[in-house]
């Protein structure tokens, strides 16, 4: 966290010493990190991400109670467009066609859980409250809301589970960011609002609900130019957990789920091959969990610590542009 901190500082300095040095409307670069449509034009972009994670599990003693490992195949589309200049509308939807969990006990009796399907789709809009050039910087404000509409269903040995959230979300955060011909640096802050959730248990044939919570996402990114034709994206964020409470489906025993703060680490390497209206991009992100608990006030002896856990995922991307 102190490095995270210590990085925003920095880059933050950076960013006062460049827009004091530089000042004016800034031109829309497509894939960059501060891209907003202009009035009448209509963006997008498909991507397919793959991901393996793994993390270990220990018991009330501290001693190594299993091992986790994950791997998911992501499809995700976004649709966007540009009601005014400064003032966009987006949603977006995702398929996972494979989410694979495997852990590995101590002492043996390995276990397998699959998901796939659609995941509930999230509407957002962004409104460009100051522009750079009216200002030293761009300032922006941004929300979504994500509804319900996919059913959460837990997946068992013998059957699949689904990718619904189980209940409604929300996100609120502005924006700063300044744009130089050949460089960008984006920074943002935002308010995750997750409301109660419910999964149904095919074991119980009842719902395990999960009450609701709020996380904060701070993220620092910047685009550097080095052609009309490449550039490379390069950047740092931090999702800050909040503690919540879950009561499990028909035995009615309540644990505190709390979660970890995640670091990530993230890269991208773009190519324009037609410029501002069809961008490919390779991209890469790294994550990296804090220790998270979960806690049985009834009964300690089943309390559980999770630490170690790290994310790699590779992906492509295609983003277009059209009036």
């Amino acid at each position: 966290m102190r490095t995270l901190v210590s990085f925003l500082s920095g880059s933050a300095a950076v960013l006062l010493v460049a827009s004091s040095a530089y000042a004016q409307t800034d031109p829309r670069y497509l894939s960059d990190p501060a891209y907003l449509p202009v009035e009448g034009q209509f963006t997008g972009s498909t991507a397919f991400t793959m991901s393996e994670s793994r993390g270990n599990t220990y018991d009330s003693t501290g001693l190594l109670a299993s091992r986790v490992y994950d791997q998911s195949d992501h499809i995700a589309q976004s649709l966007g467009y540009g009601i005014t200049d400064d003032l966009s509308v987006n949603i977006d939807m995702s398929y996972i066609p494979f989410d694979k969990r495997n852990r590995y006990p101590v002492g043996g009796g390995s276990t397998t859980r699959e998901n796939s399907g659609f995941t509930d789709p999230t509407i957002g809009l962004t409104w460009r409250a100051i522009e750079q050039g009216e200002s030293l910087v761009n300032f922006d404000v941004f929300g979504s809301y994500s509804p319900d509409w996919v059913g959460a269903r837990a997946a068992t040995a013998l059957s699949g589970g689904t990718e619904g959230r189980g209940g409604q979300s929300g996100e609120l955060g502005v924006a700063v960011s300044h744009v130089l011909p050949m460089f960008t640096i984006y920074g943002s802050l935002a308010a995750d609002f997750v409301g109660r959730r419910d999964t149904f248990d095919p074991t119980t044939g009842t719902d395990a609900s999960r009450a609701s919570s709020t996380h904060w996402n701070a993220d620092l990114s910047t685009q550097t130019r080095l052609s009309d034709e490449v550039s490379i994206d390069a950047g740092i964020s931090e999702v800050f957990g909040h503690d919540h409470t879950t009561v499990t489906g028909a035995s009615g025993v309540e644990f505190v789920n709390e979660p970890a703060n995640t670091t990530a680490l993230h890269l991208a390497a773009n190519y324009n091959f037609i410029p501002n209206e069809l961008v490919g991009s390779l991209t890469y992100a790294h994550s990296f969990d804090g220790t998270s608990r979960v806690d049985y006030p009834a009964a300690p002896l089943n309390d559980r610590t999770n630490r170690g856990g790290q994310e790699n995922t590779w992906g492509a991307r295609l983003s277009y542009a059209f009036n």
